[in-house]
């Protein structure tokens, strides 16, 4: 049998919004779409959670760093990114999806 990591992943997908900044912030990405953009989502482990309720505090003490690496990965310039980038904005942007099976395949 393998081992079950001892984390969770969230996976995030694009919103109109984040699509939009995408867009207006990297000129050879003007025709992008939601579907190119969530073709290969990033994947971010975090702690594990037994209840459904602790998903809200998984996202909320991790959705600034997500929202970073997100923008990040379209735009290196911080001067570029939104201003405000809480809990609210991110779930304007994006959408989540939470795993709590993480399988670890390698020895």
């Amino acid at each position: 049998m393998r081992q079950v990591a001892n984390r969770a992943a969230i996976i995030v997908r694009p919103k109109v919004k984040f699509v939009e900044w995408v867009r207006s912030a990297d000129e050879e990405s003007r025709g992008i779409t939601a579907e190119d953009i969530a073709r290969e989502p990033n994947v971010y482990l975090v702690d594990d959670y037994e209840m459904d309720e602790e998903k809200d505090r998984l996202l909320a003490e991790y959705c600034e760093d997500i929202f970073g690496e997100e923008l990040n990965g379209w735009n290196t310039d911080e001067s570029a990114w939104p201003k405000t980038r809480d809990l609210k904005t991110f779930k304007e942007w994006f959408h989540v999806d939470f795993h709590s099976m993480v399988i670890d395949l390698c020895d």
